[in-house]
């Protein structure tokens, strides 16, 4: 390398940018050839004798940090008087001894509005995300209920029934099988000793909105309609109560039955649906049964047992008869949806 450098510098006679050198980290003070005899030349600021020139062209130079991994050495080649002043440049890798420059306060500030101008893009699309996880849980959970329900209706399965209101062969009450999808009366799926059961894992939750949070208390020795379902609170879907309790004679309300037939005749008929646990709670209402008041049925004229939970992005989930589920952000202006519909007493 010395060897080199000194022909690098032997090249010209005038001032001149020598090219770029690439060499290891080197000190300030480079000696160019070998000396006579083996002695050593001078240091940085002296002169002695040299086998071409006679004088020894002494480097000096200084130490200049650059970006990056590279640092530089800006050095002043003084030869003899019939030499000009010379320049050259030359790099080499920066050592455990050099120093790298801090970020800076700007630099800071800059990264910060970056990540939160990613931030400010990216939680409303896992939001959106989430929500759409969760509508597509919901309707899920809707459709398996009400594909249940069409295995419940085969006459081979409801006859026997000890509990239930309907005593017609092949008719069924919709409470029923509400206590067998939670499992209570005499479905009971919680143990023989115990009367009382608090669930708190969501996958163990039966009939649960993946939107909806907190435990679930039901109760051994009764209907859902009568405290079988304890925690209103947490309930995720209403069925409709249509299918459930009807005007009878004089007004009153008596109880209806479903049969299997009900599957032809009534599939676009509304099943169950997103209700507000909270609200049915604040009404004093229950809110497995749920009803819209459409005019012409006393008992839900008042809309007391309506009370629709809107979660699924501004829309309510809704299951048919027929085992469909479909959304709407107005449920009763859905022209084809038969909400009215009553079975008879």
């Amino acid at each position: 390398m010395a060897e080199r450098l000194k022909a690098l510098v032997l090249k010209t006679n005038e001032p001149n940018w020598v090219p770029w050198v690439r060499i290891p980290p080197a000190p300030l003070v480079i000696e160019i050839g070998e000396a006579p005899g083996g002695q050593s030349w001078p240091g940085e600021g002296q002169s002695g004798p040299d086998p071409v020139l006679g004088t020894i062209p002494v480097i000096s130079g200084w130490r200049t940090e650059m970006p990056g991994e590279f640092f530089g050495y800006h050095l002043v080649i003084v030869g003899p008087a019939r030499f000009h002043v010379r320049r050259f440049r030359c790099v080499g890798r920066t050592g455990p001894s050099s120093h790298r420059r801090g970020v800076t306060l700007v630099e800071s500030l800059l990264v910060l509005a970056v990540l939160g101008l990613l931030l400010g893009i990216l939680l409303p699309v896992l939001s959106g995300s989430l929500q759409a996880a969760h509508s597509f849980a919901c309707q899920m959970s809707l459709r398996n209920t009400a594909f249940d329900l069409q295995m419940f209706l085969d006459p081979r399965l409801v006859d026997g029934l000890e509990h239930d209101p309907c005593d017609r062969r092949g008719h069924v009450g919709l409470e029923t099988f509400q206590e067998s999808q939670y499992g209570i009366d005499e479905f009971w799926a919680y143990g023989g000793d115990r009367s009382r059961a608090t669930l708190t894992n969501a996958a163990d939750v039966p009939l649960r909105c993946a939107s909806v949070r907190g435990d679930l208390e039901l109760r051994r020795d009764a209907p859902c309609s009568a405290g079988g379902v304890a925690s209103w609170q947490t309930v995720s879907y209403g069925f409709n109560s249509r299918l459930h309790r009807v005007d009878g004679p004089g007004g009153r309300s008596v109880q209806a039955c479903l049969a299997e037939h009900v599957l032809e005749t009534a599939g676009d008929v509304p099943l169950a649906w997103d209700v507000d646990g909270v609200e049915a709670t604040r009404r004093g209402v229950t809110p497995v049964f749920s009803a819209p008041p459409m005019g012409g049925d006393g008992q839900y004229d008042d809309g007391h047992a309506w009370m629709p939970a809107v979660r699924h992005g501004g829309k309510v989930n809704v299951a048919f008869i027929g085992g469909h589920v479909l959304s709407s952000a107005d449920p009763l202006a859905e022209a084809s949806w038969r909400w009215a519909f009553q079975l008879d007493p």
